[in-house]
C-alpha cells in the first residue's frame, strides 16, 4: 500500500505552489471533466496490479523477487474494489498518462509523465466534481498553476483549495 501511495504523490502533491513568473500565455487546453468509474472495473490489457511490484535500492519499480525495473501498463484498487489509479511505468519509473480516483469513484486527478518527469497539463478535481488544481509542466519545470476551492471559486494555493 505504501508503493501506491508514494506514486500518488509524486503526481499528485509535487509543486504546489503559485507561480506566474514562466506562465505559458494563449493557449488553449482541452480538459476533459472528471467521470465516475464503474464498480466493476477491468484492467487494461497486459496491466499489472501494483501489489505486484517493490521499489529496488535504486528506486526503481519491480516485479516482486526481480531486481529488473518493470515496464507496461499499471493499476491499484480501492479497498471496495473500485479503481485507485491507472497508469505505465517505463524502466520502473512513471511514464505516460495516469488517472487517479476517489474510493467513491469520482476521477481525482489526471496528468502524463515523460521520461519520468511531468509534461504537460496536471489537474485534480474535488470530489464533487468542481476544478481543485491546474498545473503545466513542460519536462518537469513548472510552468503554471492554478487552484479552486470545492465551490469553483478561484484561490491562490492549493492549501486554500483543500479549505
Amino acid at each position: 500500500m505504501k508503493k501506491i501511495y508514494a506514486l500518488l504523490l509524486i503526481l499528485l502533491t509535487a509543486g504546489c505552489s503559485k507561480n506566474e513568473a514562466n506562465k505559458k500565455e494563449d493557449q488553449n487546453f482541452d480538459l476533459k471533466e472528471p467521470e465516475k468509474v464503474s464498480s466493476n472495473y477491468t484492467p487494461q490489457a497486459g496491466a499489472v496490479d501494483m501489489k505486484t511490484l517493490d521499489l529496488n535500492p535504486e528506486g526503481l519499480f519491480c516485479l516482486k523477487g526481480s531486481d529488473v525495473p518493470y515496464n507496461g501498463k499499471t493499476f491499484s484498487l480501492w479497498p471496495n474494489g473500485k479503481v485507485e489509479a491507472e497508469g505505465s511505468l517505463k524502466n520502473g519509473r512513471p511514464d505516460g498518462f495516469t488517472t487517479f480516483w476517489y474510493d467513491t469513484g469520482e476521477k481525482a486527478g489526471e496528468g502524463t509523465y515523460k521520461d519520468n518527469k511531468r509534461d504537460g497539463i496536471l489537474i485534480e478535481w474535488h470530489k464533487n466534481g468542481n476544478k481543485k488544481m491546474e498545473q503545466n509542466f513542460d519536462a518537469g519545470n513548472l510552468l503554471s498553476n492554478k487552484f479552486w476551492d470545492k465551490e469553483g471559486n478561484e484561490v491562490d494555493s492549493y492549501e486554500d483549495a483543500n479549505k
